[in-house]
Parts: C-alpha cells; structure tokens; sequence
C-alpha cells in the first residue's frame, strides 16, 4: 500500500511539474526575459513543493463551501503571483502580476483546449485498467501537453515575439484596481463552464470548448497586434527617413554655404598675405593662415567629417538614433566628435536593442557634460572579432562603478539612474555581447564588444 501510494505521490508531482514548468516558461515569454530551462526546472519544483500542497489544502475548504472550479483557478494563480514577487523582487509588482495572470490564462486555455478531446479517451481506458497504469498514462498525457503547448509558444514567440505584442499591457494595466479587474476577468472566463452550470442554463459548453475559443482568439490577437506593430514601425521609419533626409540636406547647405563664404573671401585674404609678404611680416602671415585653417576645419571639415562618418552606419535604426542625438547634442552646443571605422552592417544584436542602448549611453553623457561645458565622443569600429563601441565623456565628479547598474541610484539626486539599469537588463540577452565601465583621468569611459559569432 505505501509503495502504491509513493508511486501515485510522483507520478502527481510528475504531472505538475509539466503543468507549471509550462505555466513559467509562458511567463518569461510574455516578460522577455530569458531564462535558461535548469533556472525553469528549479523554480518549478520549488513551486511543486510549495504551492501545490497549499493549493490542495485550500483548495478542499473552497469546494467544501461550495465554490469548486472557480476557487482552484483564482487561488493557484494568485500562489504563483505572491511567489514570483519573491522571485523577481527587482522588477516591478504591478508588472509580474500583470503577466501572471496572462500567462495563466494562456497556460489554462492552451492545457484545457488540449486535454479536452483527451480525457474522453483517458477515462475509458481507466475502466479497464488495473494498478498503476493511469498513473503512467497521466504523466504520459501530462508532457505531452506541456511539450505541444512549449512547442506552440515557442513558434509564435519566435514569429511574432510576444514579448513585442504584449508589452503594451503593464502601460494600460497600471493600477492595482484595473489589475483586480483583470484578475476577475481571467477567473471568470476560465470558470465559465462552471458558472453556467451553477446558473441553471440551458446552454451546453464544454470547457476544452470555450478553451479552444480562446485560444483561437488569442491567436487572432497575436496576429492582427502584429500586423499593427509592423505598420506603426513601417510609418516611424518613413517619418525618420524623411527627418534624416531633411537632415542632411540641411548639413550639405550648410557646408556650401560655408564654401561660397570661403570663396567670397578667398581674393581678399589673398591679397593681405600678398602684402604682407611684400613688407616681411612673416609672423602675421602665420597668424592669419593659421586662424584660416582652424575656421575651415571648424566650419566646414567637421561637417564633412560627420556627414562621412554617419555614411558608414548601415542599420537604418543605429543612424536614425544617431541623427537624433547629434541634432540634441549639437542644440545644446556640446562639443562632440564622432568617428567610424569602416562599415557597420552586421552586429549580433536586434536594432531596437542596440539603438535603445546607444540611446541611454548617449542620454546619459549629454546629461552629464551639459551644464559643465564637457565634451563627448563617440567611436564605432567594425573589426574582425566584431563591433566595439567606445562613448566617453568628461566626468564631473567621481562616480560609484560598482553601483551605477543598480535600479535608482544616480549621482544626481532621487528619482534618477533608470537607464544604466535598463541597459543592463538589454546586454544580459546577449550572451555574446560584453559591457565595460571605467573611469580614466577624468573621463567616464563605456565600452561595449559586440562579438561576432559567424
């Protein structure tokens, strides 16, 4: 009887670590971030050990007073909701919650939509079976399920990218009330077969039914989302291209407006050196060519040298981001220079991750040499082991190395220091990718490696 009751025991932990090892794999889809399956597998026994035993105690009560089904979905997702704070207690609550609950709701629909049309099967052959073989069965049909449902996410996320189709939730569910909202919503669709039956309806729905429902609604949401989100970056795009034109004309009248100045007054300071050479004033000669040489260099070689340097950024995104900080740098008449050292075509890493840390590197910097007359620069090179970049800028007063990736911590006061956090969290989806912080005599220095992995 005890080794009846072992094998009945694991088999149950068995099925429930395939349920819930599916539940958190869904989870860090929808979240973005990435986790490896021995991090997965180690949450989802602690969990097995934890809340199923929990959910089975409360559970019992529930049905006793009469609330069944409804209780089971409400009360396991909100155990999960309470431990994944503990998990990811850097992130915020609002926005684990937010993503629990969704990713229960997809977890529940996709299992029930599965395992319906299954347990028709699976309660006949109980019928005619003798010993352990449900058991065996039951875990069977439990991995099954999970490795389809893994399978389905898995396709869609690298299709579709759910974390993209979804990251817009936490922004529109952003109160603890409109969250107890959702909450409610999600228990009642996932228990509607149960409260119709409790209502005396006559309708007949099955729950793998309206489970099978949801998910092809879900699947119709993911894919119009997306077709959204594809337009809307098609539309930015084309706004971008036309300000990066917009732009660049501006530059190349800049720079021949500069040359017909410089033609302009090419004969008369010709003439005055002539002059002077005739009477020997050998040292205003050199004063003059010299100030000469610095206003072009200043007026119209840096520009040119820009306008060369950004010809070698070939990823749309990178050079959008890039007009768009210089555009800010140089309103703010910060003195900034910017080399490029061979083509940029190819780094390892998507473009909206790389602009957006180009972004915060370049926002921190500007934010930190504009109010004492600082400078910055800026160099990307291309090389064989992969792309380096290298953004340093001067450094007004020591900084804490050690603690500038921490969330809130800034030199320049509360409510500060959300960006090198941010940063952080994009490099750490890029195994290949490195971040280097120092600070060299007097400048703050960043460093990113981009490996190449061909």
């Amino acid at each position: 009887m005890q080794s009846d009751l072992l094998i009945s025991i694991a088999a149950n932990f068995l099925s429930g670590v395939c349920t819930e090892g599916t539940f958190i794999y869904i989870f860090y889809q929808l979240f973005g971030k990435k986790r490896s399956w021995n991090w997965i597998l180690i949450t989802t026994i602690i969990i097995d050990l934890i809340i199923i035993p929990v959910t089975v105690m409360l559970q019992l009560q529930f049905i006793f007073l009469g609330l069944g089904q409804i209780s089971v979905q409400g009360l396991n997702c909100l155990l999960n909701i309470f431990f994944f704070w503990i998990i990811e207690r850097k992130e915020s609550k609002k926005k684990v919650t937010v993503y629990i609950i969704l990713a229960y709701f997809m977890w529940s629909a996709g299992f029930h939509a599965i395992s319906g049309p299954i347990n028709g099967i699976y309660w006949r052959i109980a019928d005619n079976s003798e010993g352990h073989t449900m058991d065996y069965i039951g875990v069977i049909i439990g991995v099954g399920i999970a490795l389809i449902i893994i399978g389905v996410v898995h396709y869609f996320d690298k299709r579709y990218n759910l974390c993209r189709i979804f990251y817009r939730l936490p922004e529109k569910v952003n109160s603890w009330l409109k969250i107890v909202l959702f909450f409610v919503a999600m228990v009642v669709l996932l228990s509607l077969t149960e409260i119709i039956e409790r209502a005396n309806l006559s309708v007949i729905v099955g729950l793998g039914f309206t489970s099978i429902i949801y998910v092809v609604i879900l699947m119709m949401f993911i894919y119009f989302r997306r077709a959204s989100i594809l337009q809307e970056e098609k539309n930015q795009m084309q706004t971008e291209m036309l300000g990066q034109q917009e732009m660049y004309i501006q530059e190349l009248e800049s720079i021949q407006s500069s040359m017909r100045s410089f033609r302009h007054d090419y004969r008369n300071m010709i003439s005055s050196l002539y002059l002077q050479s005739r009477d020997g004033n050998i040292q205003e000669i050199e004063k003059n060519i010299h100030e000469l040489i610095e206003e072009f260099d200043e007026n119209i070689d840096r520009k040119m040298n820009l306008t060369v340097q950004m010809a070698n950024i070939r990823i749309s995104e990178v050079k959008s981001l890039l007009y768009q900080k210089i555009t800010e740098i140089q309103k703010k008449g910060i003195d900034f220079q910017m080399e490029v050292m061979y083509p940029v075509e190819e780094t390892g890493m998507k473009p909206l991750d790389l602009s957006r840390a180009l972004g915060i590197l370049l926002d921190n910097a500007i934010e930190a040499v504009e109010q004492v007359q600082g400078d910055i620069s800026l160099v990307i090179s291309a090389q064989v082991d992969g792309v380096h970049i290298i953004l340093d800028n001067t450094a007004e007063q020591d900084v804490d190395i050690s603690k500038i990736y921490e969330d809130g911590y800034s030199t320049k006061g509360s409510g500060r220091g959300t960006g090198l956090p941010s940063l952080r969290k994009i490099m750490e989806k890029y195994p290949e990718a490195s971040l280097m912080t120092e600070i060299n005599n007097g400048r703050f220095v960043q460093k990113i490696l981009l490996e190449n992995t061909q």
